[in-house]
């Protein structure tokens, strides 16, 4: 089984994902969650595909595509700076605005390889349904903190939406996918 270091490696699809240290959550109100994927943006994203995420109340999942490179730089340590770069910025800023101090993150942030299109498939599902799994709403369409409505509206997203929908066969075959019942065993290594 994977680590959770594991190199980055371009071209190569990842779940990155992380929970907040203790019983704290990482997001209190509704602009934290804005604001943490204004950083994701910043950071992440020219340097990855997004394909999928999800912000719950104490953790958060993305599915991402690093892209290629050609820079003879380290690549795996320039992501990882990235990263951290991106949970840093975000942990300083909530702690200012919250009057609080300490770690925000558990320390190291996992991230699995996906090397087959049915881990990517299942992830995709799992990130989506993470908001009904823990109860929050009944159905995934009704969680505004994940990408799910990205893909059913028309507005404006960083998320590669057009590789998704053209991956699950358009707008309403990504709604009866997202309907399809799985089982706990599918999610065992998410």
């Amino acid at each position: 089984m994977p680590n959770n270091r594991e190199k980055f490696l371009p071209d190569t699809c990842y779940h990155i994902f992380n929970h907040a240290v203790g019983s704290d959550n990482l997001f209190k109100e509704e602009r934290n969650y804005a604001y943490f994927l204004s950083k994701y943006e910043k950071y992440l994203h020219p340097v990855c595909r997004t394909y999928a995420y999800c912000l719950m109340p104490n953790h958060f999942h993305f599915l991402v595509k690093l892209k290629s490179d050609d820079s003879t730089e380290d690549f795996s340590r320039r992501v990882s700076k990235r990263l951290s770069d991106f949970l840093n910025s975000y942990a300083k800023s909530f702690n200012t605005a919250y009057n609080r101090s300490g770690a925000l993150f558990r320390q190291s942030t996992p991230r699995k390889i996906l090397s087959d299109s049915q881990s990517i498939s299942t992830l995709l599902h799992y990130i989506h349904l993470n908001p009904v799994k823990h109860g929050f709403v009944d159905k995934p369409e009704k969680w505004k903190y994940s990408s799910y409505t990205c893909f059913i509206n028309d507005e404006p997203t960083f998320i590669d939406k057009q590789f998704v929908l053209d991956w699950i066969g358009g707008a309403n075959e990504f709604m009866k996918f997202h309907q399809t019942e799985k089982f706990e065993s599918d999610f065992q290594n998410f």
